[in-house]
């Protein structure tokens, strides 16, 4: 939708918090990413950022009602073998960084939480010693940001513009992807004969 003066409307800005808060969190539920314990191309995603950002640990989460769910890490071992971060992969949604992403809908750069005074007093600060994040929204294809990509560090990092940018590239990808297997899914299982055999094509 476009204004009068020519920019882009979106037509969820004119819905209320508590609402956005109930469409985002049914539009997470239909995307049934609890249902797999596994998803490959969010495994993908999250190798991909901490490879080329060279991120220590690196998290793709869903954030629920109350928490923070992990459904793809790279690192925590960093933190601690046996960690009770990696061992339950959630995190109250009121102590994660990701929570902020949400609620903003944007990124969220913090180059050292130990004085940042929204987080220094933070569970990821106090005990998993976590000083540095950056966190990109990951926005189904309706517009809601259920999640986020992020990275972060044990020492304080000052994130460039073009990390974020390639954050956002592979957290774009990854959606895109994982909504379209899903639809794929879908279509498999409604119609199954409605899709070509690919055995047959390759011969």
């Amino acid at each position: 939708m476009i204004s009068p003066d020519g920019s882009f409307l979106n037509p969820l800005d004119s819905v209320s918090n508590s609402e956005l808060e109930q469409r985002r969190l049914l539009a997470l539920a239909s995307l049934g990413v609890s249902d797999t314990e596994s998803i490959p191309v969010f495994d993908e995603a999250v190798q991909t950022a901490a490879h080329f950002l060279q991120a220590s640990i690196c998290l793709l989460s869903f954030v629920e009602r109350d928490r923070q769910c992990f459904k793809a890490t790279v690192g925590l071992s960093h933190i601690g073998l046996m960690n009770e971060l990696a061992a339950s992969r959630q995190l109250p949604r009121e102590e994660s960084f990701c929570n902020g992403v949400v609620n903003q809908q944007q990124v969220l750069i913090i180059e050292n939480a130990t004085t940042h005074p929204d987080y220094e007093s933070g569970l990821l600060v106090r005990r998993y010693g976590i000083q540095s994040y950056l966190g990109v929204p990951l926005f189904d294809s309706s517009g809601y940001c259920i999640g986020s990509l992020a990275v972060m560090e044990l020492e304080p990092r000052q994130f460039t513009n073009k990390e974020a940018r390639v954050l956002e590239l592979i957290a774009r990808w990854s959606m895109s992807e994982f909504e379209r297997n899903q639809l794929l899914k879908k279509g498999k299982d409604s119609s199954p004969s409605s899709l070509p055999d690919m055995g047959m094509m390759a011969s």
